[in-house]
């Protein structure tokens, strides 16, 4: 009888144990960096550069990933970053992105395909 109940216990606890597991596993998930791509204006605020994605949201960043993104895109310009990204800390409606791996001046690009072809009649 003994048995059956410490076999009972033993099966309980190996379940709330893997509950656990699995809840603080979907929490960790949750919270790391995701690759993703932030797209909007480049704008210079109080607290360095930002990229101005919605009328509510804004992409931060700093140091590498700062001289990366200002040697491609200009203040002013519609810009896209990818790298990874994460919740800034202090506001719900910031991302941080960091580990920049492309940056792209989307503005530029436009101007350049709107440029007429040199051999092209006037």
């Amino acid at each position: 009888m003994r048995y059956d109940k410490r076999s009972g216990y033993a099966v309980a606890s190996m379940a709330v144990t893997a509950l656990l597991f699995c809840l603080f596993s979907f929490k960790l998930a949750e919270a790391a960096p995701q690759p993703g791509l932030c797209s909007g204006v480049l704008t210079k605020s109080e607290h360095g550069f930002v990229i101005d994605e919605e009328p509510e949201h804004i992409c931060i960043f700093s140091g590498e990933d700062q001289k990366k993104i200002l040697a491609v895109c200009v203040v002013g310009h519609q810009c896209e970053v990818e790298g990874m990204l994460d919740d800034c800390k202090e506001d719900g409606e910031c991302s941080e992105i960091m580990n920049v791996v492309s940056v792209r001046d989307v503005s530029l690009a436009k101007q350049q395909e709107q440029l007429p072809h040199p051999d092209a009649p006037p």
